[in-house]
């Protein structure tokens, strides 16, 4: 029993801090502020200070209907020398009601974990229109409001554009020296685990088995 009640406290101490390092953030949350029908591609540039993993990919849905009117608008994550980093998440009207990030405004799907290390990056959206409009700071929207998780990003870059029908990494916005320039695309992250974290993996998984073999040890003592 009491080797039980140990191996269930280490398991819960291990949970809980688990639950601690992976807090996940929104990096972009956009305002219901639709004001351009641009049918390209529209990235908005960020820098990672820190190893992140993301985890989902969302875009911009004006009304925060959760639907997509037309579409397919894609959004994936490219690197500053234009590759693509991320897997592709695709909005459909065909899709149904999407999930709502907390800031009711953009759409989002998980896509498989994917770690980013430290560098420059790009999230970039394609596929809006006059029925799923985008936002400009340009043409009147306030932008969208940005979580650095805590410092693990920098949002020193600049919005980024062209008129491609297909995702791509968009030439430079000249002139556009905003990071918040597009209501468009965004993504959720969290830490990775750091060093530290894995020593107490290794510490509660030690202890938890020097436990169990002492208590090996002494029943077999008291039955000899």
């Amino acid at each position: 029993m009491k080797i039980t009640l140990t191996l269930l406290s280490i398991t819960s101490l291990l949970i809980l801090s688990g639950e601690r390092a992976s807090a996940e953030t929104w990096a972009y949350t956009d305002p219901n502020s639709p004001d351009q029908a641009w049918t390209g591609n529209l990235g908005l540039d960020f820098t990672v200070n820190q190893a992140i993993v993301v985890t989902g990919l969302g875009v911009f849905n004006p009304n925060g209907s959760q639907v997509v009117n037309a579409g397919p608008i894609s959004v994936a994550i490219y690197d500053s020398n234009g590759n693509q980093v991320t897997p592709i998440a695709q909005f459909t009207n065909t899709g149904g009601l999407y999930a709502l990030n907390p800031g009711g405004f953009d759409i989002t799907q998980s896509i498989i974990a994917t770690v980013l290390g430290p560098g420059n990056y790009s999230v970039v959206a394609v596929g809006f229109s006059a029925a799923d409009p985008n936002g400009n700071v340009n043409l009147g929207s306030a932008g969208p409001a940005t979580d650095d998780g805590g410092g693990l990003l920098t949002f020193t870059g600049v919005g980024r554009y062209d008129s491609n029908l297909s995702l791509d990494y968009p030439a430079t916005c000249v002139g556009c020296v905003v990071p918040t320039q597009f209501d468009a695309g965004t993504f959720e992250f969290t830490a990775t685990p750091e060093p530290g974290t894995f020593g107490m993996f290794g510490l509660g998984s030690a202890l938890a088995f020097a436990i169990v073999r002492r208590g090996r040890k002494n029943r077999l003592a008291a039955s000899a």
